[in-house]
């Protein structure tokens, strides 16, 4: 009933190599024409169900999905239907009675209004080019998908290859994943035909940004699960905006999430690393490099408008910097095969039970969790004593640890009385506004002043905003004074 694969996006220049290297494993050709019901104001859409009819060659099939347990899997049941010779099926929902108890699904058909009618909302029409692969026993079913997505006289076209595990471990899916990722230049896309349709159908160009939603560890977890849940968490927001930048329809604000979701990612893996002995060392470079990337395009235009206002008011000649435009685009990055991979991989890792858990105990589980805690709580608080004297880079430095502390305790907090943990996080947001707001002026500090070498009237911004940094130092010096020793939690 679980339905658990990975999609990716193909360049169209690659298809016809895809095709023949699934020709030669003895793929076949079927054509998918699929109907999606919903009202027409999307209620079940709005809930993560998705209602469907599909002739796959000469049969019809009715499926109900739902929202799984992480981006990549969703509960899926199936009913293949009586042959009607030259028309549709009628829709039934009784044909799914199997899962109509699921909370997703019971949830969204009680907020249907009595009497709604279920209505064709948008379709897909593809031809599947399909065969099994099998590794260590298990089963694999790779499709190439080419054909358009359809909703009313609107078109889009599709072209992605899928990985299904119909059998055996799940390890096998992520690893035929990674095999298969560097041909080409394919990329991981976590939007399904259906979400793509709906969009479709309204006009919308891109999704909306998605940003970190709360981590819900308890006490009774093993630590296998604690790091699963947390991978699984971070992990949407990772890839949901990566799907939009990769196919080129993210806009600036899915740069940042993605950006937040990286970092989030990374603190995860470092202070949650006790908890797996499958961290592989290189996916932190990775993940660090990519961000690293997405910051230099947006970092320039986000800190110049945080500036400007400061410098209009001081009365600057030239409140601007000249932009440089270097380096790789957002989705060209998102692409990189090498995040690609590392991605998956992690995937893989917060999708295996038994890559995870190493039997720590919930009580052993939260007090490594603790001392990692301490560990980086000492560390901010020792940076905050001396802050202001603090050279940049060690400034800095302390930011990383702060954001590193802020995103644990956001982890962590359902493994402590939650209102205690909320006002010290209360206390990590506003230190780390803080030393975002000096990190800012930094950074413009310095820009002006490499602009001044064209540009002379950059030197009175650059002068003004070095002058400028010692507020903001004490600023950052007073928000870490309050996250003291008094304030932990754990």
């Amino acid at each position: 009933m679980e339905e658990l694969e990975l999609k990716f996006e193909v360049p169209p220049r690659v298809a016809a190599s895809l095709r023949a290297a699934l020709r030669e494993r003895g793929a076949r050709s079927t054509r998918l024409r699929a109907r999606y019901f919903d009202t027409a104001d999307d209620v079940l859409a709005r809930q993560g169900v998705v209602l469907r009819l599909r002739k796959e060659g000469r049969r019809w099939v009715q499926a109900l999905k739902g929202r799984g347990d992480s981006a990549v899997s969703r509960f899926e049941h199936e009913v293949t239907l009586p042959a009607v010779r030259g028309e549709m099926p009628t829709l039934d929902l009784a044909r799914h009675t199997a899962v109509l108890a699921e909370p997703a699904v019971r949830d969204a058909l009680a907020s249907l209004a009595p009497g709604a009618p279920l209505i064709e909302r948008y379709g897909s029409d593809v031809r599947r080019l399909a065969c099994k692969l099998t590794l260590d026993g298990a089963t694999v079913e790779m499709a190439l998908d080419v054909g358009d997505i359809v909703a009313g006289d609107r078109r889009q076209p599709l072209c992605e290859l899928e990985f299904e595990l119909k059998a055996g471990a799940r390890e096998a899916l992520f690893e035929l994943a990674q095999e298969w990722v560097g041909v080409g230049g394919l990329w991981l896309d976590v939007r399904p035909k259906s979400l793509r349709a709906l969009r479709l159908a309204r006009g919308e160009v891109q999704g909306p940004p998605v940003r970190a939603r709360p981590v819900a560890l308890d006490q009774d977890m093993s630590g296998g699960t604690m790091l699963r849940v947390v991978l699984h968490v971070v992990l949407e927001q990772v890839l949901a905006n990566a799907s939009e930048i990769a196919g080129s329809e993210g806009g600036e604000e899915h740069v940042h999430q993605l950006r937040i979701g990286l970092r989030r990612l990374r603190t995860a893996l470092r202070e949650l690393g006790a908890l797996s002995t499958r961290i592989e060392p290189q996916w932190d470079a990775t993940l660090a490099q990519a961000a690293q990337a997405l910051g230099a395009l947006r970092d320039q235009q986000a800190v110049a408008d945080a500036v400007e206002p400061l410098l209009v008011g001081a009365g600057a000649p030239r409140t601007r910097w000249t932009f440089r435009a270097t380096g790789p685009s957002a989705a060209d990055i998102a692409r990189d095969v090498r995040l690609q991979r590392a991605l998956i991989g992690i995937l893989g890792l917060a999708s295996s039970e038994e890559a995870l858990d190493r039997r720590i105990a919930p009580h052993e589980a939260k007090a490594q969790i603790a001392q990692r805690l301490q560990r980086l709580h000492r560390q901010v608080r020792k940076a905050g004593k001396s802050f202001e004297s603090l050279p940049a880079e060690l400034q800095h430095r302390a930011r990383k640890r702060l954001k590193r502390l802020r995103y644990l305790s956001e982890f962590a907090v359902g493994l402590w009385k939650d209102d205690v943990a909320a006002r010290y996080i209360g206390r990590l947001e506003r230190a780390q506004d803080a030393l975002g707001t000096h990190n800012d002026i930094t950074v413009a500090a310095q820009s002006f002043r490499h602009d001044s070498e064209e540009e002379p009237r950059s030197l009175y911004a650059a002068g003004y905003l070095s002058a400028y940094l010692k507020r903001t130092a004490l600023e950052c010096s007073r928000a870490l004074e309050r996250v003291n020793d008094k304030a932990r939690f754990w």
